[in-house]
């Protein structure tokens, strides 16, 4: 009896729960259908065919890279977008100042360690890192000598740096695997540590650093002399190659120095260490890229190189880094303007036009702006309200993106003067994700669904 009671009693709630849900949900294109008197009711359009999608690749403009999350060590030789070059400049600041040294304070050797979290590329490359000093100051707003303010370092900016390394490292990177410090320092550190890049720079250097005691008061007088590291690698030859990259964040990055001094009370030499650290928001840092487009394939250069939107017909191309955009415009949109139309949904439809390679994953996240007449980057209304109103992520069961331009495609229909406003697709995080991606153009003769579209649904009253 209990048991029959029971299952009335559950097939009761689901019953009642389902009628709620169906009564809950109804097809957007017949909302208000029940409340509107049949002449009234307003119709929804679909439309893929009045608007058209028109686009090519363009050179992108120079990207912020100042105190980024991610420091991007690297070189890539790719067959469709030509080479990238990645280096990065970091100041260093002191764990703590009037740093007592002790007695015959003698060097035992001095490393710069970086803290990896993740790459992009190749994974069986090996590259050769180089250190170097920097014999500039980095700064922001400070160089009011000269009348010059900077408010940003961009990654086409290059700081001066003595030419002569004080380290170097032939390495494989292992981003996923952790370390034992034992292989590294004997009778020092112990256990396993999240994974990191070590480099030994030269002796001179440290002594240098061990010997001038007055920079050790403070960071102010520690940054007059030692303005920081430049970290680069040589360009990669016979493989694609690709970016490394190292958190600033990590407990893992710093610079040691390892020291022994000569302890009085037990009349014996000890070990000891000081550690020099990336501060998140006082250390300066900036990545540097230089990309070249001499070695890409045929089809981007020749739309780099055009100012037609016809170019992009086959392809359309992606790239960070200040590397390229997609610059779009609209053919079709004069035809919506002489209706009383309201955009319900409007979507740019992008296909990846590569096969998945797990070591050279597509970009994840696209972002779309416009530039206007003065050369103001302004973001769409779609994009004001959040990236996941707007969408733009990688869908990678579709194969493909899409995103949203609802808000923007109403006001420029309703605001001609739109017209002049130029509407870009980049990547976002361009400054510090090297994933790229190649997109099916625009092609009108093609009649697949792989080609770059544009979807309209709207209304008529």
């Amino acid at each position: 009896m209990k048991y029959t009671r029971n299952y009335l009693i559950w097939f009761v709630v689901v019953t009642i729960v389902s009628i709620l849900f169906a009564a809950c949900y109804k097809d957007p294109s017949k909302v208000g259908f029940d409340i509107q008197p049949p002449s009234d009711t307003i119709d929804l359009y679909g439309d893929d065919s009045t608007v058209l999608f028109v686009s090519y690749t363009v050179e992108h403009d120079s990207v912020v890279t100042t105190n980024l999350p991610t420091l991007i060590l690297g070189s890539i030789n790719d067959p469709v977008f030509g080479t990238t070059q990645a280096a990065f400049n970091t100041q260093f600041r002191l764990s703590h100042t009037n740093h007592y040294f002790g007695e015959k304070a003698t060097l035992d050797s001095i490393c710069l360690q970086l803290g990896y979290s993740g790459r992009w590329g190749d994974s069986t490359t090996w590259m050769r890192a180089y250190v170097y000093k920097l014999t500039d100051s980095l700064y922001l707003n400070s160089d009011t000598s000269a009348g010059n303010i900077r408010n940003n370092y961009y990654a086409t900016d290059v700081i001066e740096f003595n030419p002569k390394h004080i380290g170097a490292k032939y390495f494989l990177d292992q981003p996923f695997d952790s370390v034992d410090l034992k292989r590294f320092w004997v009778n020092r550190s112990r256990g396993m540590h999240a994974p990191f890049l070590s480099i030994r720079l030269d002796d001179d250097f440290g002594k240098a650093l061990l010997a001038d005691s007055a920079s050790f008061v403070s960071n102010a007088d520690f940054l007059k002399k030692f303005y920081g590291l430049r970290v680069a690698v040589d360009p990669v030859v016979g493989s694609f190659g690709k970016m490394v990259y190292f958190s600033p964040e990590s407990p893992e990055t710093k610079m040691v120095l390892y020291y022994s001094y000569f302890n009085t009370s037990t009349g014996t030499y000890a070990d000891s260490s000081y550690t020099f650290v990336i501060d998140r928001d006082r250390s300066l840092r900036f990545n540097e890229y230089k990309v070249e487009h001499l070695t890409a394939c045929s089809d981007l250069r020749t739309q780099l190189n055009s100012t037609s939107p016809i170019s992009g017909n086959q392809r359309l191309y992606l790239q960070p880094f200040s590397g390229v955009r997609i610059k779009v415009n609209f053919d079709g949109i004069e035809k919506l303007r002489g209706k009383k139309i309201v955009i319900n949904e409007a979507k740019l439809y992008l296909n990846n036009a590569e096969p998945y390679n797990k070591d050279l994953l597509p970009a994840q996240q696209l972002a779309v702006y416009t530039v206007n007449a003065s050369g103001r980057t302004v973001l769409t209304p779609d994009a004001e309200l959040g990236m996941t109103y707007m969408g733009g992520k990688f869908n990678s069961e579709k194969n493909r993106y899409e995103t949203r331009i609802t808000r923007y495609l109403q006001r420029r229909i309703l605001d001609p003067s739109m017209d002049n406003d130029n509407l870009y697709i980049s990547i976002s995080g361009a400054s510090y994700y090297a994933n790229r991606v190649v997109l099916f153009g625009n092609n009108p003769d093609d009649e697949s669904d792989k080609k770059a579209k544009i979807g309209i649904l709207y209304s008529e009253y």
